[in-house]
């Protein structure tokens, strides 16, 4: 295997394998924190609580494992420099009044969650015109980018489920 091909393949591994270590994680920490029928609160997990239904919490875990979807994609696409696939894939990560709306929806009991939702779908953005520039490089520091504000949010916010009720009343404190 020549040199070329192994620091291909490191670079791979760094940019998604990696990532999703800190997303299982976070998963597996949300998880946690959901309260379950003969589970405790993690006291030592420090990130902030995203309140929010049950429903809506399934919901917003589809969308995250969407966005792996992505990026699996992304990284297949990256592997045989193939742009066209590798813009397709970033546009499931881009910006987009319906992303906007659901970052909104979802963040609105949490100050700074839908500012820190948005940030990921610019970023990504700019993942999407790297593509239509054939600019490889680029494309490499942008998915870094991207990935280090998946990585920031994981690392600051976890579901916390509560009821339509116990929602509303929270969400009623704010105003």
């Amino acid at each position: 295997m020549n040199i070329l091909l192994k620091l291909k393949t490191a670079l791979l591994v760094f940019l998604f394998i990696l990532p999703l270590q800190g997303w299982a994680e976070g998963y597996s920490n949300s998880f946690l924190h959901t309260k379950h029928k003969g589970h405790k609160d993690n006291s030592s997990d420090s990130r902030r609580p995203v309140r929010m239904t049950k429903e809506m919490g399934e919901h917003q875990l589809k969308n995250m494992r969407g966005h792996l979807e992505a990026v699996s994609a992304i990284v297949s696409a990256m592997a045989l420099k193939d742009f066209k696939k590798m813009e397709k894939a970033a546009l499931r990560l881009a910006s987009s009044p319906k992303m906007k709306m659901m970052c909104n929806h979802m963040g609105n009991a949490t100050p700074g969650f839908t500012k820190m939702g948005l940030v990921l779908h610019t970023t990504a953005d700019t993942l999407v015109q790297a593509a239509k520039k054939k600019n490889y490089k680029v494309f490499v520091k942008k998915l870094s980018a991207t990935l280090k504000t998946c990585t920031s949010c994981h690392s600051t916010f976890k579901q916390k489920i509560l009821s339509k009720k116990a929602l509303h009343k929270y969400i009623m404190q704010l105003k």
